[in-house]
């Protein structure tokens, strides 16, 4: 997988109301995934999240639609090679660059390794 990284001064977002037909069409097989996952974690929560679904970086403007969806959907499609490449998971993170050149990137206030 390339990961890019750019300078990013403004972002536009909006958010859609719009089925998301992979969770839809899926969604006995997405169930049945979920609850596997909870046996392991018991406290493995389904709430709503934000996906995006549609996006453009022009210059350092980055402008894009995001839907909502329940996690359970997430991770199948996470765990499942991404079978709709139309979306992007667009969870944010602080990435700081050092005088070298390189990034150190930030999650929850501790170094994140699985970054790229």
């Amino acid at each position: 997988m390339k990961v890019s990284v750019a300078r990013i001064d403004r972002l536009e977002l909006a958010l859609a109301s719009r089925p998301w037909p992979f969770a839809e069409q899926r969604r006995a097989e997405i169930d049945d995934h979920f609850t596997k996952l909870q046996k392991d974690k018991p406290a493995l929560w389904n709430g709503r999240i934000l996906l995006l679904h549609d996006y453009a970086i022009a210059g350092t403007l980055f402008r894009g639609e995001l839907f909502e969806t329940d996690y359970a959907s997430f991770l199948a499609w996470r765990d499942w090679d991404i079978p709709d490449a139309t979306v992007k998971n667009c969870i944010s993170m602080g990435a700081i660059k050092g005088a070298d050149g390189g990034f150190s990137a930030w999650r929850h206030g501790r170094p994140y390794r699985e970054c790229g």
